[in-house]
């Protein structure tokens, strides 16, 4: 389905539970053209006009049936069923306010914990770094005996990797701490990372304002 014929099935769905007694005519109106219709073949084939009309009404089947399903067809049923449903739930959790405050609370919670935990897999997982090309990154780390640990890498380790490996097209370091940073008379410990002069260029970031590092 197209997403024009998409929006045309919802609109006539909208316009079917906003007026379902107009609905109902135009389906009850359709009915009688086409029983008319066929009234009318059977009588240039020679039938009475009664009896050509009860046939009609025979053949075309049970008219309460094909309105309600015409109806339901068009959607104005199961907009109307939604809306039962949820008229009926709001009578139920009026009638219990206890059990209507545990629901809401659970659902409020159970609907923040989904928000918090998406949030977290769409920064850490889906959403792209930013910086340029991320694809293209890697970490290196040290190993011990097929083990590997994270640490243990010293500063000439880290240049010799960086001027003479020959496979990346740069080499940044940097290593994580604790730092305790003091405002006024306010002191915040703060997780910060010790990196090197390199560490901007080599993800391809560039300052909104000012210079990075330099040697």
């Amino acid at each position: 389905m197209t997403p024009l014929m998409m929006l045309k099935t919802l609109l006539v769905r909208l316009r079917s539970s906003g007026h379902p007694d107009r609905v109902h005519d135009e389906i009850s109106e359709e009915m009688r053209c086409h029983i008319d219709l066929l009234a009318e073949e059977y009588v240039r084939r020679g039938m009475p006009p009664e009896q050509a009309r009860r046939e009609a009404e025979q053949r075309f089947g049970h008219l309460l049936q094909i309105r309600e399903h015409a109806y339901d067809v068009r959607g104005g049923g199961w907009v109307e069923s939604c809306a039962q449903d949820l008229r009926y739930g709001v009578r139920m959790l009026r009638s219990n306010p206890g059990f209507a405050a545990v629901a809401v609370a659970t659902l409020a919670l159970g609907i923040g914990s989904t928000t918090a935990i998406f949030s977290l897999v769409n920064a850490v997982l889906l959403r792209p770094l930013p910086v340029s090309h991320p694809e293209e990154l890697t970490a290196l780390y040290s190993a011990y005996r097929g083990e590997e640990y994270v640490g243990d890498w010293s500063y000439p380790q880290y240049r010799e990797l960086r001027d003479r490996s020959g496979i990346f097209a740069g080499v940044a370091a940097q290593s994580g701490l604790n730092l305790s940073v003091t405002i006024g008379d306010r002191a915040e410990l703060l997780w910060g990372n010790i990196v090197s002069e390199n560490y901007f260029s080599v993800l391809g970031m560039k300052p909104a304002a000012g210079r990075l590092f330099v040697p």
